[in-house]
């Protein structure tokens, strides 16, 4: 078998729509990954990547009567990707994937300006469709579950 091993790179819209205890938040990531495409067998490739991205769409949120300013500030992770090729060009793939979304959040309150923020590395999984539309670039579509959130993605994914 002769290994076929490539780098890729995507570009990727990540987006976020949140109701959980009266909160209605969304927010979206313009993410870049770099990774290393290894052909394993017949059409069937694994991709270590790393991905890392910054907010680019915030939200105002009432909390409890406050307005509050909400923004994701970075995005950061680490993923396998197990990827399959079919012949007429579409690609379907899962990836565990560990991540690191920092968020922050800012009001004014009592006449003082209050800013909190943070972030933790969590668990998750990846599962997603993509279309070859020339030699060496794809379009994609992705679901993410990470520590319970449904995040939604469609990006360009490239060789180099």
């Amino acid at each position: 078998m002769a290994a076929e091993n490539n780098w890729v790179g995507s570009i990727e819209y990540l987006y976020h729509h949140d109701q959980a205890d009266g909160f209605d938040v969304e927010v979206g990531a313009l993410v870049g990954s770099v990774g290393y495409k290894i052909l394993l067998g017949d059409s069937f490739y694994v991709i270590p990547e790393v991905r890392l991205g910054v907010g680019v769409v915030d939200d105002n949120v009432s909390i409890y009567g406050v307005e509050t300013y909400v923004e994701l500030d970075t995005f950061f992770a680490v993923e396998v990707r197990g990827q399959y090729e079919l012949e007429n060009g579409v690609h379907l793939f899962v990836a565990p994937t560990l991540a690191e979304a920092r968020v922050s959040g800012s009001t004014s309150f009592g006449g003082e300006n209050l800013t909190i923020s943070g972030g933790s590395w969590s668990f998750g999984a990846v599962a997603g469709i993509g279309y070859k539309l020339f030699e060496r670039a794809s379009a994609e579509l992705a679901y993410k579950n990470i520590d319970g959130a449904d995040i939604y993605g469609v990006g360009l994914r490239f060789g180099f």
